[in-house]
């Protein structure tokens, strides 16, 4: 949306440009191209506002409310203090092939919160046992000539975070290498204990 202003200048300029090099007379120019080059920055803007309201931050601050619902109360007050104190680090991952909204990883000393719609998983830091990072791939067949080929490609990478005497695990799915090491860099910034968390 920041560059939605960008865009609407851009539209009008251009049409006057057009008329300018096409030696229009510039009344004609004012009555015509910038009408038209105003029409297209509308039509730009309502593209772009109809899309926000059909992915609305309303949908994606609910999956907050409702993880943040499950901490236990006596708990609540330390989360919050880790909020309001700013001491945390954050990282949003762009996959838009797979995702309608943003993913986005917070990263602290007591808590971690990880959102990937519809889901949002709150991670008590100090509970963390290991970390094992897995490449996750598919099976794909296609044809090379007459000849049908199989193979495995990487589709993302799945974080698996193991608890201290507890059976259940969670799942950090990211997209790339790249968000991989942004992930790691974080994590071991706040890296509890100096435990080595990642097998």
């Amino acid at each position: 949306m920041r560059k939605v202003p960008l865009w609407m200048a851009i539209s009008v300029i251009v049409m006057i440009l057009i008329g300018l090099l096409a030696g229009y007379d510039f009344l004609y120019i004012l009555k015509a191209h910038f009408l038209i080059g105003c029409g297209i920055a509308f039509f730009i803007w309502l593209c772009f506002y109809f899309q926000i309201k059909s992915t609305s931050i309303k949908k994606v601050r609910k999956i907050y409310e409702n993880a943040i619902e499950k901490i236990a109360p006596e708990e609540k007050e330390i989360f919050i203090d880790q909020i309001e104190k700013e001491e945390y680090d954050t990282v949003t991952f762009q996959n838009p092939t797979s995702d309608k909204y943003p993913a986005r990883l917070l990263v602290g000393k007591e808590y971690w919160i990880y959102c990937r719609y519809p889901n949002c998983i709150i991670i008590k830091a100090n509970e963390v046992d290991k970390i094992d990072v897995k490449n996750e791939t598919t099976r794909v067949g296609y044809n090379v000539g007459d000849r049908h080929v199989q193979q495995n490609i990487s589709v993302e990478v799945s974080f698996i975070i193991s608890y201290k005497n507890k059976e259940k695990e969670d799942i950090i799915f990211l997209g790339n290498e790249k968000q991989v090491k942004q992930v790691k860099e974080l994590i071991q910034k706040y890296e509890i204990e100096n435990a080595k968390l990642f097998v």
